[in-house]
């Protein structure tokens, strides 16, 4: 889709000027919430990114991923008791047409298609109570990320509908997924963690 290739020009841009603006190009995270959720799996997981013919000659380098309550596989929404096997529907419409009718599409759009044991460490947080992505969206895509060994952590929250964006707690997880995985040096900024309304958290075995 457009809005994928518009992301993938933007990473592409940020690299070729990382100097100037102070970026570390081997130190790249994707961080999405709901539609930028799945933008950000879907890059971040495909081992194929450059499916536009002007993005060919591009390198892309996404080392980190966090999705906040993100559709990690558009084909089984049908199945999980949604309207998004309609025509109308932003999912029928992101692939072409209604999802029962183009299972192929919908499972190239869906980013745990691509889960592999080179995919990079991730994080996933979604609200239990989620009544527009289910949770097990994230399950989903989880226990697929833990199955072939991707540093995968699951943080599912309690409460109601407002923006997982805004809860302060969610900022603290997020921050320090980025100060463990990608090695940084901030930490000395970082109030302790706040574990109120964590209901999971896996990661896979390092032995």
């Amino acid at each position: 889709p457009a809005q994928r290739d518009d992301c993938l020009a933007a990473i592409n841009r940020l690299s070729e000027d990382a100097a100037i603006w102070s970026i570390d190009p081997t130190r790249i995270c994707l961080v999405g919430q709901a539609a930028g959720a799945h933008l950000s799996m879907l890059i971040g997981l495909d081992p194929d990114q450059t499916h536009n013919d002007s993005l060919e000659e591009h390198d892309f380098p996404v080392h980190r991923i966090a999705a906040l309550c993100g559709i990690s596989t558009i084909a089984h929404l049908p199945t999980l008791g949604t309207d998004s096997d309609r025509a109308s529907s932003a999912a029928s419409r992101l692939i072409g047409g209604p999802l029962p009718e183009l299972r192929e599409a919908a499972l190239r759009a869906s980013p745990i298609s691509y889960a592999s044991r080179n995919d990079p460490p991730t994080l996933l947080i979604h609200r239990k109570s989620d009544a527009t992505v289910p949770v097990s969206q994230s399950e989903r895509l989880h226990a697929a990320l833990l199955s072939v060994d991707v540093d995968s952590t699951l943080i599912l929250r309690e409460g109601q509908q407002e923006s997982l964006a805004a809860d302060g707690t969610v900022g603290q997880i997020l921050l320090n997924f980025l100060i463990r995985t990608l090695d940084t040096d901030i930490d000395s900024v970082i109030v302790p963690e706040k574990t109120t309304g964590i209901a999971q958290e896996n990661k896979p075995n390092q032995s």
